[in-house]
């Protein structure tokens, strides 16, 4: 039998068809990378020349670590930027920053003189987590009456924690406030959202009839 020669030529072409595969498709792993990068350039560019926006987006993605390498000093510098010119989002997570040590020295003082700032302008975030720290007495005296009022604000803005634990403190008679009917209200609230903790105190209302008509199916 005649020997077919070597077919060099189908083997070098082979090779080439793999090889501009692998490279197409490294491309398209790394595109997403690629783009974040030169999104985090465009923050950096604008956050330098002093854009609000760009500064909180900023530091926010050195926050989460999202497409740049988490660093708490760089979202610190950010937000403390934006911050020092009233933007509530930003005054919300440096206050975040001090309450968890996070990039400073944890200073619960400071983080509530942040929230402070930040839930004045109405941002509910804030409202909560200064609700959270008058109702567990961190950076200030424990008062149960100024957490139901942060909390009511933050309520009032559709936050469900805020729903939840306002409904609590009314079952619970703190701050206070005492009213099976307020609590169902915000157990319902937050439990519409979603909220487990709240669908569960929701149905000890109907199986206790504390607050709504006693129904045995609605608990369930």
């Amino acid at each position: 039998m005649k020997r077919m020669p070597f077919d060099m030529g189908g083997r070098t072409l082979a090779r080439k068809i793999r090889a501009i595969t692998v490279f197409l498709l490294a491309g398209i792993l790394l595109l997403p990378s690629l783009l974040g990068a030169g999104e985090v350039d465009q923050l950096q560019t604008r956050a330098k020349l002093g854009e609000i926006r760009a500064q909180v987006q900023l530091g926010k993605k050195y926050l989460r670590g999202d497409g740049v390498p988490q660093n708490y000093t760089e979202a610190y510098r950010w937000f403390a930027s934006a911050a020092g010119r009233r933007n509530a989002e930003a005054q919300y997570h440096l206050g975040q920053l001090y309450a968890r040590g996070n990039g400073v020295f944890r200073d619960d003082v400071e983080a509530v003189r942040w929230y402070f700032l930040s839930a004045n302008q109405g941002y509910p975030e804030a409202q909560y987590d200064l609700g959270e720290m008058h109702m567990n007495g961190r950076g200030v005296l424990r008062n149960e009456t100024e957490a139901a009022k942060w909390y009511r604000m933050a309520a009032e803005q559709g936050h469900t924690e805020a729903q939840h634990k306002l409904g609590l403190m009314y079952a619970s008679r703190q701050g206070g406030l005492g009213s099976d009917t307020e609590a169902a209200k915000w157990f319902r609230k937050a439990a519409e959202q979603g909220h487990e903790d709240a669908q569960y105190h929701l149905g000890l209302c109907y199986d206790d009839g504390e607050g709504v008509a006693k129904d045995p199916v609605e608990a369930a």
